[in-house]
């Protein structure tokens, strides 16, 4: 499947090491997409098969992080709150990214990325917080997530360059 494609749909401890641009790594705890079932299926997943999941309230954040994707070649899918993703991901979509935003109706980014630590199969899907939250970074941090970008002062280079890594 090409990168070009288009979908859209409707316990440990660790610290947030700072970059420039809004942007922080998470270090210091297992990076959600460290293989729980085994490298070879982690490194199938964190090579670009599969779209990746923009999870956003806000439509024109959503949109625009969607468009910035697909401009980079990646497909992607979409929802507009933790419930929605939760559905699409347990209904079989298979991303190789998850990209979250924490503050959302019906189903918060919290909750979502608990619920998803949850399964075994969601659990190995990298996530990257993108939030306006002030506590962005530690909230990412105490979620395990792959990295950290603050609304409105991220890097899009950075984040891109993260993206890739990832997918």
């Amino acid at each position: 499947m090409g990168r070009s494609a288009h979908k859209r749909s409707s316990g440990n401890r660790a610290s947030a090491r700072g970059r420039a641009g809004g942007a922080r790594e998470i270090v210091g705890a297992r990076r959600s997409h460290e293989p729980a079932d085994g490298p070879a299926e982690a490194n199938a997943r964190a090579r670009g098969h599969g779209p990746i999941l923009v999870v956003e309230d806000n439509p024109e954040i959503r949109e625009a992080t969607s468009a910035l994707l697909q401009a980079d070649g990646h497909q992607v899918a979409e929802a507009d709150n933790g419930a929605q993703a939760l559905a699409m991901l347990r209904a079989g979509l298979e991303p190789c990214l998850i990209v979250l935003d924490l503050v959302m109706p019906v189903l918060d980014g919290y909750r979502f990325r608990d619920e998803q630590l949850r399964d075994e199969r969601l659990a190995t899907i990298p996530t990257i917080v993108c939030s306006a939250t002030p506590d962005v970074y530690a909230s990412a941090a105490a979620m395990r997530a792959a990295a950290a970008f603050q609304k409105g002062s991220a890097d899009i280079s950075r984040m891109l360059s993260v993206v890739n890594a990832l997918c």
